[in-house]
């Protein structure tokens, strides 16, 4: 089945990260409901793995090298760590031992972005974002990424870097903050 035709459950939550309950994964995106998003930067030599996302909100964009959500299975939602490593195995293909540290937690931020291709889609989220080193650079599921690039953090934040423009607002903004 198509990852992205399940339906998957997020934490709803309030602007204090409080989870307020569930919500469907595409509901969250169509309406704007403030919801859980976790974000891993994964370097590799002191460089950060930006992915270029195959995904229906902000297809084509470079995004920090993962970003996803904790998901309810069953009652229960994932921990943070449980999410980043399933994201990693499925987008990346990278498993635990591919990692020379593992994910370490940077702060959270809150922001709301329109889908500048599909305005029904909109990410309205409370970040939680994570670090780690790599042991290589991983080779993407096509799936899920039209492919990787490497970048410096400080070629990354230069205005006239081609990337730039094409980063996703998340990354921008946890950019800004200085969160990775």
């Amino acid at each position: 089945m198509d990852y992205y035709k399940k339906q998957l459950y997020l934490a709803r939550v309030d602007k204090n990260d409080q989870i307020l309950g569930r919500v469907e994964r595409w509901e969250a995106h169509q309406k704007a409901v403030l919801h859980r998003g976790i974000h891993l930067a994964v370097f590799f030599q002191d460089k950060i793995i930006l992915q270029q996302r195959r995904h229906p909100a902000f297809n084509g964009y470079f995004d920090i090298t993962i970003a996803s959500h904790p998901l309810f299975i069953g009652d229960k939602l994932q921990d943070d760590l449980t999410a980043l490593y399933t994201t990693l195995n499925r987008e990346l293909n990278l498993e635990k031992a591919d990692l020379i540290s593992p994910p370490q937690f940077l702060g959270k931020f809150h922001y709301q972005a329109k889908n500048p291709h599909d305005p029904r889609l909109q990410e309205h989220e409370i970040n939680h974002v994570y670090s780690c080193e790599a042991k290589a650079i991983p080779i993407p599921n096509y799936e899920f990424a039209y492919g990787l690039s490497v970048v410096t953090k400080a070629d990354l934040g230069q205005d006239n870097n081609f990337i730039r423009p094409f980063l996703t607002p998340w990354t921008k903004k946890a950019q800004q903050l200085k969160l990775f």
